[in-house]
């Protein structure tokens, strides 16, 4: 289940944790769109407890993504400063990379931030 915290500036942080698949990803798809809806310019998602992300999970960051796209909002995956995270391969893997940003933090992820 994910949980939210707000960061420095009201900016949403959404950590969830172990296989990204199913009603989890479904659950975190929820999550991010009600915090998309808010006023913050940016949602962190910190997926570094993630332990495994088939393609379902993939196809929800990706349609995460474009929905804080849509929003004009900045959206930041966290993932550890291990590019062999489970995140990072498949993301990689399913070629959809380039459409994130991913920081090592929630801190780093915070610094992204452009006034």
């Amino acid at each position: 289940m994910p949980v939210v915290q707000l960061l420095a500036d009201g900016v949403p942080l959404v950590r969830i944790a172990g296989p990204l698949t199913g009603v989890t990803a479904v659950q975190l798809h929820h999550t991010v769109h009600s915090q998309l809806m808010g006023d913050s310019r940016l949602v962190v998602l910190d997926l570094r407890a993630v332990v495994a992300l088939p393609l379902d999970g993939v196809g929800v960051l990706v349609d995460i993504a474009y929905d804080a796209g849509a929003s004009e909002i900045g959206l930041c995956l966290v993932c550890g400063s291990n590019l062999g995270h489970p995140v990072c391969i498949a993301l990689r893997s399913a070629g959809v990379a380039d459409l994130f940003e991913v920081q090592p933090s929630p801190n780093a992820a915070l610094a992204t931030m452009v006034d």
